[in-house]
């Protein structure tokens, strides 16, 4: 994977970790085992029509994704808070399938840098 490819910058991420590849590892374990539910549970209000709970959703995953360096995370979740408050049901399903695209890119890189070397 060229580093163009990859979804999260890793050189930023050792800096923000001060190189601690172990405490680096765990973050990324915790991030790995928590999206399914926090995607789960923004799906869910957004099938409720709760748009408070998709923002705070939207939100925790823009936290987690911006520890790790992961700017379309970031990105495609503060654009999903700002759907929020949208009347737009299409725009708000599709700013969801956005995150979950890029959380899914994200998740893959992850799993394979725990499984070697973090570069």
């Amino acid at each position: 994977m060229s580093a163009e490819a990859m979804p999260l910058d890793v050189l930023e991420m050792r800096r923000q970790f001060g190189g601690d590849d172990e405490l680096i590892s765990e973050v990324m374990l915790v991030f790995l085992e928590d999206y399914p539910s926090r995607l789960n549970a923004i799906r869910t209000a957004i099938d409720a029509q709760d748009t408070d709970l998709v923002r705070r959703g939207a939100h925790a995953l823009k936290g987690g994704a911006s520890a790790l360096s992961a700017p379309g995370v970031v990105t495609a979740a503060c654009a999903l808070e700002e759907l929020s408050s949208s009347d737009d049901p299409a725009a708000l399903a599709a700013g969801f399938d956005r995150l979950v695209a890029e959380v899914d890119r994200l998740a893959a890189t992850l799993a394979s840098l725990r499984s070697g070397p973090i570069a």
